[in-house]
């Protein structure tokens, strides 16, 4: 309840306060003239959302938001308040209950909007519903009754939708990427290169550069052309791009001029992680290069090597949030039908990688399709791309004729078709595509033949960036 004071009161009410006071051994009295707010806090807030059934119906919906969940800062020297995390687009501002603690227990005094009126809030017994529509000004008045500070007090709110999902249409026919029959994208450097195949050699191309001469990257500048499979066998590592060609492996800054790192035992340049590369060999064995590609040794796995993918491989990773040297690693892929034809979906490998000093070496795991995990399983998809997004592994490309977006809450055991948003309706599902997430949280979609090129991002991963 707020209790109204006309301001000539306000000042006869405080010199009634009891002075706080401690006592020495000396038996004086040491007097606090403190009139700061020492801390700031929400309680629970409500949250409204609007949403639209399928016939069309307007409708809104209520949750709860966490008040405490969101931190304020204390300006002490310009006397300002405001949370550094904004609170979800339709929190209910207008009716809000907090907790204000002060300095020796100052008295808390909340003023009227648009007049003189002063209102005294019980900070102990936070139930007063304060409008912070717009910026409130708060007084904290000295037990001593001597004077008072002013604070302003700000709620800042997202005028957007955290969880909606946009996408924005960067490019459309390009003739380069018209031309390609498949393509892999990369991000690298806040950009995306593509490397591309037109069935006789492979290409990589900017299709965002500014510079017309800068398409492709390399068929005209340098002359150099590699093998026609050779994009399927590039990744980007420690800020360079590696390619496996005519069993050479090639390194590259930004895809126009190459040096040869190695002749490594490989068919399969398959991806990395934060401190390692990954192929298959000329054997069908998983190997990993710990130097820059320079030697590779051959990885412990838990199961037969028959069960490693042959087609459409792909390879995602995710450090430990609790552990800087440790990263999730997940590979993924095919075999071929024809020799396989009972294989129910993906053939999934996880292994954690711990590069700290006195680590053990884990073998790779085979996730295996149990019986229990039917209707979860990560089903076949044709230009598979595995990739990491709001902290979960994420698999989308084209499956039964239609294009899809998978995740996987629980590290690739069990996977579950997205529904909260869904590739770009124009992309289509007969013709081949890849998929990267640069470092602004954007994913990225390039197709070969439409020559389409799409970037979107959950918007609160675009928060605080």
């Amino acid at each position: 309840m707020k209790q109204y004071f006309r301001l000539t009161s306000v000042a006869f009410a405080l010199l009634l306060l009891c002075v706080s006071c401690l006592k020495g051994s000396d038996e004086t009295t040491v007097t606090y003239n403190d009139k700061a707010i020492a801390s700031f806090a929400l309680t629970t807030l409500k949250c409204y959302h609007h949403t639209t059934s399928s016939t069309g119906a307007d409708s809104v919906y209520t949750t709860s938001v966490t008040g405490s969940d969101y931190k304020f800062n204390i300006d002490q020297l310009q006397h300002i308040i405001y949370n550094t995390d904004s609170l979800p687009k339709g929190t209910d501002i207008a009716h809000v209950a907090c907790n204000i603690t002060t300095v020796n227990y100052g008295a808390v005094v909340l003023e009227g909007l648009g007049n003189d009126s002063l209102y005294y809030l019980a900070n102990t017994s936070p139930t007063d519903s304060i409008d912070f529509s717009q910026p409130r000004k708060i007084r904290i008045y000295s037990n001593s009754g001597d004077g008072y500070t002013t604070y302003t007090v700000s709620l800042n709110i997202h005028q957007e939708d955290g969880e909606t999902f946009t996408w924005c249409r960067m490019a459309d026919n390009d003739a380069t990427l018209t031309a390609f029959t498949d393509c892999r994208v990369l991000s690298l450097d806040n950009g995306i290169i593509v490397a591309g195949t037109d069935g006789t050699s492979t290409v990589f191309y900017n299709p965002l550069s500014q510079n017309e001469s800068a398409r492709p990257l390399l068929a005209s500048e340098t002359g150099t052309t590699f093998d026609a499979d050779a994009y399927a066998n590039v990744t980007v590592y420690d800020g360079n791009l590696y390619m496996l060609n005519a069993g050479k492996l090639m390194r590259s800054l930004d895809g126009t001029e190459w040096e040869q790192v190695s002749t490594p035992n490989l068919k399969r340049l398959i991806g990395s992680s934060t401190k390692e590369l990954y192929g298959i060999s000329n054997n069908n064995e998983l190997m990993a290069s710990k130097d820059d590609g320079q030697t590779w040794e051959v990885e412990d796995i838990d199961d037969d090597s028959s069960l490693l993918p042959t087609e459409d491989i792909a390879i995602a990773y995710r450090p430990y949030s609790t552990n800087k040297f440790v990263d999730d690693v997940l590979m993924g892929g095919y075999r071929s039908t024809e020799s396989y034809p009972d294989d129910k979906g993906a053939l999934l490998w996880r292994k954690t990688a711990d590069y700290s000093t006195l680590s053990v070496a884990m073998p790779w795991l085979y996730i295996e399709v149990a019986e229990n995990n039917i209707g979860s399983f990560l089903p076949r998809i044709s230009s598979l791309s595995l990739f990491v997004y709001d902290g979960k592994f994420m698999a989308a490309g084209i499956s039964d004729g239609s294009k899809v977006i998978y995740s996987s809450p629980d590290g690739g055991l069990t996977w579950k078709k997205m529904t909260s948003f869904m590739l770009p309706i124009r992309v289509t599902a007969d013709a081949p595509l890849s998929i990267t997430v640069d470092a602004q949280n954007f994913i990225w979609v390039v197709q070969a033949k439409t020559g389409q090129v799409w970037r979107g991002r959950l918007n609160r991963l675009g928060w605080g960036l």
